[in-house]
Parts: structure tokens; C-alpha cells; sequence
């Protein structure tokens, strides 16, 4: 199905253009992105899919970006959209603050239609109101530290330095029930926004509200912007459960999404190309604190597919250090299963006699550590294989089939067949079988005669390009040069489709304004159309001396609109009898026309 283009417009177009004249956008992507020159363009591993060639392309001249692997594709706006999940208006607000752009209030027009999204949007806080009462949370907490001895202690007893404590926020709830609630009040913030920020907690029976941290160290959660999004609080006595209390998941904060520490360690993971992933909060700031900078510790959950593909476009080695206790193998081991598909460099290490990345580094030392590291670290095919080995009997047929079976779901995520048959070969030579077994037991044979290859999915740009009016459409975006003669001859009545018909009325709108389409995608809000347009702009094969092939096309699009309007007198004298002989003259009109153009 074709995208439909977006008539109704609630956003001024100049000053959406006024913006993406003032960004850069190989300097907004090139936060996320490790990018190389490529001609005119840059390139690099794509943000939205794993993959080991570069195929994520960005033109800086023509402000849009196209990953030729997973066809996503746009301006500066759809690309904070689609990496950081933000609407429109958001990406919109966070780039004019970037550009200085001050954003003026948009009166709409009279017979302004909202969109399925506008109208269905919940009546509740914006994402700038929520940050807005998690910036209040955050000044309020880490003021505190100030005030109750116990966190000053508890910092201390943790030889946490000051630098630290400033640089992540870190902060204390005091113990009362509403001692934030009476702040936010003062504040000018009602107790139910508190509430929608999960700060607060309604008890059910009486309705009444109280603070969801109290008495418990706080650690402020920061998202790629370094904005807070959430907050964890650690309890200060053994008998307080839980020992660590985190904000529910809010509009803002969305565990599966958010890495602890990543907004400010991210530059370090890219430079050293390694990440060490540790579990919890204070062991990611004890190595941080120590110099080991390229760290993060998940927020709270699991790892997830999201942490992968986020970290996948920073480095391809991964540490996992964990704790040595059952808890934190487990950990490990899940990990694995998530991170193994994305072609990481996994490595596993657990630290001797159960102590924890924190006590390790500040016993021994930031070179201890890293030593450790180097030395001690397992491959994760060698340590996942061992431990899922460790929980069955092995010795019987009951206890290798069990290790097959735990296997199976990480060997068929394997990407690359050389993975593949690598893992399957220590498999096959820890449980002494042949190759044939296991190969079968996991795939029911699919491993027989080579990994079979699944069918390339060219993408909906494309498919659409490959047909007539696609082709027509891709050529004059791909070399605007060509519109002045083009629009002579076709019309976009011409197309037997409203999508292209519509998609060639932008291009000669867009192309009238100055000559070219740099204002193209600004008419366009449909992100698949945006994905269209930045495809053929950036394909270097819709490139070429297009002259004589120009004309190909139009003569193809006028006859396909001459023989779509035969068919149609035809119909209608089926329909309506009495127009046959006017019908049929104009049937044998066109029938000329048709010969015409034969004979050009």
C-alpha cells in the first residue's frame, strides 16, 4: 500500500524550514552515529537495524538522510523521531532550541482537521511538563545531601568523591511521607501531575498521595539528551525493601530503552570501541569514578533488543561483568540471548570470590581491574555453552538433548552462518555428537546442506520506483534538472494513481518556489513518503545520463493514461448505450494518439 501524502499542516512551514536550514544534520547524526566520508555524502552503520557494512547514508547538502538496508530515511526531524521516539512537535522544540530559533505560537486555519494522532492523544502531561517536574524532582533531591548527615555518611562509607556526586546528581529523599509533595505544591504543581510523573503514589483505599521515595538515596536517570527521566532510590538499611526502587515507566521513562550512565559515557564507548556492562548503579559509578569510562549498568530491567541495537551503533565488543553469585549468572546468561543475534564480540567475566565490579576496583585498583579483564574474560559461546552444560547430565541422551533444546533459540538468532557454524561446532564437540544430530535437532535439517538464505527484502522505495510511475518520479528527484521539460508533457492528471499523482503536484510546487527541491521534504509530512524522496536522492544509481531515458518514460506514462481512458469509453458504453458513437469516436482518437507516439 502507498503512503498517502499529509495535506493538514498544524506547523508553520517557514519556520520548519528556517529550522533545517540551521542544523546540520551530519552534526546531529554523527552523535548517534560514527560517520565517514563517502564522496559528497557520509556514511556509517546504520542506527535502526545490525548490520556490518555501511549502508546508512547521510547528505549533508540536501539534509536527509536513507539507510539503504532497512529503508528508513528523511530530514533531521524524522531522524530524532524515529531514534529517540519523540512527536514532531518535540523534535521540532528540540532542534529550535539547538538553532536558536525562537518558535512562534501557529494560529490554525479555519477548517484545520486534527490528525488520528492529535485525536487521540491522552488528556494528560506533555513530555515537556513531565521533564519540566523531574527537573524540580532533581534540584530537590540533590539539595538534600545537604541537610541529612545519613546520605553525607553514605556517600562517604562508599568513598564516592564530590565530582561524582555534582556530575550524576545523585541525591537523597528525605524520610517524611510528602516532603517532595510539599515542595511540588510550593512549586505551583498539583499532587496528581506528581502522580502522572511517578514521583507519587494514590493509595487506594482513601485516594491521599505520598511520596514514592522517601529516605533513600537517590540516583537521577538521564536519557541521551541528558535530560531526567527517572530516578532509582536505594534503601539505607538492610531490613528496607526493595533494596533499589525505581520510577514506573512514564512517557519518559521506558526501561527497555534507557542505559544508566550512557548520556555521559557514550563518547568514551565510541573511542574505545568496548563497552562494560555491569549491573548495578554503584558499580557503574566506581569504575567510572576510577577512570574506566567506557561503562554503562542497565536501569532496572533485563537487557533488551533496544539496549542492543543502541549500543550496536557505538561498538561491536561488549563486556559483560557481572556478579559472580547465581543472580548475576543469570544475568549474564540472559544477556547473552539478547545480544548474541547483533554480531557482538561478547565477553564474559566474572569477578573471583563473588565480589562485585565496585569492591574489585576500589581494593585493587582501575589496572587490576582492567587486567582481569583481558585476562580472566570467557568468549560467550564458551561460558553460555559451560553453564547451560553445568544444569544438565550431559553423560545421557536425556541431558544433551536438554542443552540442544536451551541452545537452539540463540543458534537460530545467529545472523551471520559463520556464527553459526562456529557455535554449532563446540556444541557439537562438547556433547561428543556428530554434527548431523545436532544440526537436525535444532533445525529439523535446515543445516543439512549449508544455512539457507532468506529472500531480500527490497523495501517499499524500491517496489515503488520499479513501476512506471515510480521510475518517472525517482528520475526527477534524483536530477531536478529534468522538471522543466518533464511538466510539458505530463501532467499530474497523467497518473493512473492519486499517490503519484499527488507526489509529482509537490515536486512541481516544491520546484517552482526557487528551482530546485530543497523545500521538497518540507512538503511532504508522510514519513513514508520522506523515505521515498531521500532514497531516490541518495541512490547513486538513479544517477546516470537520464536524457533519452526521460523520454522512455514519458511516452510509457502517455500511453498506459491513453489506454486507462480507452478502457474507461469502453465501460461506460457498456453502461450507458446511448453514448456509444461519441465514445467510440473519441476511442478511435486516442487510438491515433497511440500509434503517434508508437512511431516516434
Amino acid at each position: 500500500m502507498l503512503p498517502r501524502l499529509n495535506s493538514s499542516r498544524p506547523f508553520d512551514d517557514s519556520v520548519k524550514e528556517e529550522i533545517r536550514s540551521a542544523i546540520n544534520i551530519a552534526d546531529v547524526v554523527g552523535r548517534h552515529v560514527a560517520l565517514k566520508p563517502a564522496g559528497q555524502n557520509l556514511k556509517g552503520l546504520c542506527p535502526f537495524h545490525k548490520e556490518k557494512t555501511p549502508s546508512f547514508t547521510v547528505s549533508p547538502a540536501k539534509g536527509i538522510f536513507y539507510c539503504f538496508g532497512c529503508h528508513k530515511g528523511g530530514d533531521v526531524f524524522n531522524f530524532l523521531m524515529e531514534l529517540e521516539g519523540l512527536t514532531f512537535p518535540e523534535a521540532l522544540s528540540l532542534l529550535a532550541d539547538e538553532a536558536g530559533i525562537k518558535l512562534r505560537p501557529h494560529t490554525r486555519e479555519s477548517g484545520y482537521v486534527p490528525s488520528a494522532e492529535e485525536e487521540s492523544a491522552p488528556s494528560s502531561l506533555s513530555k515537556d511538563d513531565l521533564f519540566k517536574i523531574n527537573e524540580l524532582a532533581l534540584d530537590f533531591f540533590y539539595r538534600q545531601t545537604r541537610n541529612f548527615p545519613k546520605a553525607i555518611e553514605y556517600f562517604l562509607s562508599r568513598k564516592l568523591l564530590k565530582e561524582i556526586i555534582r556530575e550524576f546528581r545523585l541525591g537523597y529523599a528525605p524520610p517524611g511521607w510528602s516532603s517532595f509533595l510539599d515542595h511540588a505544591r510550593k512549586n505551583g504543581v498539583a499532587d496528581s501531575l506528581v502522580a502522572q510523573a511517578g514521583l507519587a503514589i494514590v493509595k487506594q483505599e482513601t485516594g491521599r498521595m505520598y511520596d514514592r521515595f522517601r529516605d533513600r538515596i537517590i540516583f537521577p536517570i538521564f536519557d541521551s539528551a541528558k535530560r531526567p527521566v527517572g530516578f532509582a532510590g536505594r534503601s539505607l538499611t538492610a531490613d528496607e525493601m526493595p533494596k533499589y526502587l525505581n520510577s514506573p515507566e512514564t512517557p519518559l521513562y521506558q526501561k527497555n530503552k534507557i542505559l544508566y550512565g550512557f548520556h555521559v559515557t557514550q563518547q568514551f564507548v565510541r573511542e574505545k570501541k568496548s563497552v562494560i556492562i555491569v549491573e548495578g548503579y554503584m558499580d557503574f559509578l566506581a569504575l567510572y569514578q576510577a577512570g574506566i569510562k567506557n561503562v554503562i549498568a542497565t536501569s532496572g530491567t533485563a537487557f533488551t533488543d533496544t539496549h542492543a541495537r543502541t549500543l550496536r551503533r557505538f561498538t561491536d565488543t561488549i563486556f559483560l561483568v557481572f556478579d559472580g553469585d547465581s543472580a548475576g549468572i543469570e544475568a549474564a546468561r540472559r544477556a547473552i540471548f539478547v545480544l548474541a543475534p547483533y554480531n557482538f564480540n561478547i565477553r564474559v567475566l566474572t569477578i573471583p570470590d563473588d565480589e562485585d565490579p565496585d569492591d574489585f576496583v576500589k581494593a585493587r585498583g582501575p589496572q587490576a581491574f582492567t587486567e582481569l579483564l583481558e585476562k580472566s574474560s570467557k568468549d560467550y559461546m564458551e561460558f553460555i555453552l559451560d553453564r547451560i552444560a553445568k544444569e544438565f547430565n550431559v553423560t545421557t541422551p536425556s541431558g544433551k538433548i536438554a542443552v540442544i533444546e536451551a541452545l537452539a533459540p540463540l543458534v537460530k538468532g545467529f545472523s551471520e552462518s559463520v556464527v553459526r557454524e562456529k557455535f554449532l561446532k563446540l556444541i557439537v564437540e562438547k556433547l561428543s555428537l556428530s554434527p548431523d544430530i545436532v544440526y537436525n535437532k535444532i533445525a529439523s535439517g535446515e543445516y543439512k546442506h549449508g544455512i539457507s538464505s532468506s529472500n531480500v527484502d527490497i523495501g517499499p522505495a524500491s517496489s515503488y520506483f520499479g513501476s512506471i510511475e515510480g521510475n518517472f518520479v525517482r528520475l526527477l528527484l534524483a536530477n531536478p534538472s529534468l522538471i522543466p521539460e518533464a511538466r510539458q508533457f505530463i501532467l499530474p492528471e497523467t497518473f493512473s494513481d492519486k499517490f503519484s499523482s499527488e507526489l509529482y503536484s509537490t515536486i512541481l510546487r516544491s520546484y517552482d518556489e526557487n528551482a530546485n527541491l530543497d523545500t521538497l521534504l518540507g512538503h511532504a509530512d508522510d514519513p513514508e513518503t520522506k523515505r521515498l524522496i531521500s532514497y531516490a536522492a541518495l541512490n547513486k544509481s538513479f544517477q546516470e545520463d537520464v536524457n533519452e531515458e526521460i523520454v522512455h518514460i514519458m511516452r510509457r506514462l502517455q500511453e498506459k493514461f491513453i489506454r486507462f481512458k480507452m478502457k474507461a469509453n469502453q465501460e461506460l458504453m457498456q453502461k450507458e448505450p446511448g453514448k456509444r458513437p461519441s465514445l467510440l469516436a473519441k476511442n478511435k482518437e486516442l487510438s491515433l494518439q497511440l500509434k503517434a507516439l508508437a512511431g516516434q
